[in-house]
């Protein structure tokens, strides 16, 4: 089978990942695969670093059209069974030129679209309804939690065309040697063994519920003090400098810390002692299955995807979305607890590596392919 894969180019985070693992999964199980992008950002670097087989197409703008032509002769000339979009740009460009190729379009919907462009008021109007518009085109969907699937049907979308795939993550391809005082000074953090280290990697963004986790840092370092909180990510500046405006304000500037972009987040996740995501919306979220191959407990917003992942009090420990009081509470309780910690962080890893790998995630792909190609 060959299938052509097409995104913007500029993506980070876990559609990055996401889409990065698919393409080497796909392969090593014996699809061809090949990758467009239109903008030549890190996510088209990190590709191409990684010998995945990749033409960029370069677009100025999104309304630059001039890549509609160069598209539609790939698809038209180079034989592909189907091609699989990923993000609103794709979605956009080819729903332009569904008449032209014949093809099946398959587009995997990363995050809940209606969400992706809050951050900006105007994109949030206009690329919003774009992405609608475009997403009624495509032949199917593929969507990472069976909670996303039921929100495309709510909707209107047609059940039928709905498909489910997880994220995984391939146990043998992450690893650390790094130890908490070297990953840690590395950042100006001084670790100290007494403290518990509780950490986040995200996108630093109002979806991800960054202020949230802020909110319990508080709560919880004024009945523990003993705690130390770790923020990896990047974001908007305005919202960058939101929250640390939040931490100098709440004197926890020797409390929280922001680290920034880590190149080797395995590290990050080998270092922490509790692993937190606390998005307002998610799909199965790769901070927390990177996070369990390192068997750290989890606390997590009870959205999404997420709950698909962990079952309260038996492989993590989860929060209503939004309710910080509840996640200072998690946080204290682990802190305190260290063999709860251990159970906690055992039986997701063990989860995991049984039913959220690269392997069926790529065979999940494979099947949804064969399906659309039969039909």
């Amino acid at each position: 089978m060959k299938v052509l894969h097409v995104i913007s180019g500029g993506d980070s985070g876990g559609a990055k990942t996401s889409v990065i693992k698919l393409l080497k999964e796909l392969a090593d199980i014996g699809v061809t695969v090949k990758l467009i992008c239109f903008i030549k950002g890190d996510f088209y670097q990190e590709v191409t670093r990684q010998g995945i087989d990749c033409e960029l197409i370069p677009q100025k703008s999104r309304f630059d059209l001039s890549v509609l032509k160069r598209l539609s002769y790939i698809i038209q000339n180079d034989g592909y069974d189907l091609i699989n979009a990923h993000g609103a740009r794709a979605n956009f460009i080819l729903a332009l030129i569904k008449k032209r190729i014949k093809v099946p379009l398959i587009t995997t919907v990363h995050s809940d679209y209606k969400h992706d462009f809050d951050h900006h008021q105007l994109k949030r109007i206009v690329f919003t309804f774009l992405n609608a518009y475009s997403l009624k085109k495509m032949t199917a969907y593929i969507t990472m939690a069976e909670d996303f699937r039921n929100i495309m049907v709510d909707r209107g979308f047609d059940k039928n065309k709905i498909h489910v795939a997880y994220n995984g993550v391939n146990e043998d391809r992450i690893t650390s040697e790094s130890t908490p005082e070297v990953f840690f000074g590395q950042y100006g953090v001084v670790y100290d063994p007494a403290y518990t280290y509780i950490g986040i990697a995200s996108r630093l963004h109002p979806v991800k519920g960054v202020d949230v986790f802020l909110r319990g840092a508080k709560a919880a370092i004024a009945v523990n003090p003993n705690l130390r909180f770790v923020i990896a990510g990047f974001g908007d500046d305005k919202y960058e400098q939101m929250y640390k405006t939040y931490v100098i304000e709440n004197n926890l500037v020797n409390v929280i810390y922001f680290i920034g972009f880590v190149e080797n987040i395995y590290d990050f996740y080998n270092c922490i002692d509790v692993n937190v995501n606390s998005s307002h919306t998610e799909a199965v979220c790769y901070a927390l299955l990177e996070g369990s191959m390192f068997k750290k407990p989890t606390i997590a917003s009870r959205v999404g995807g997420t709950v698909e992942l962990i079952e309260d009090n038996i492989d993590g420990l989860l929060f209503d979305d939004n309710d910080s009081e509840m996640l200072s509470q998690h946080i204290v309780t682990l802190a305190n607890d260290r063999a709860l910690r251990v159970k906690l962080g055992n039986q997701l890893f063990e989860k995991v590596i049984q039913k959220f790998t690269t392997r069926a995630m790529g065979e999940r792909y494979l099947q949804i392919y064969q399906l659309l190609e039969r039909n």
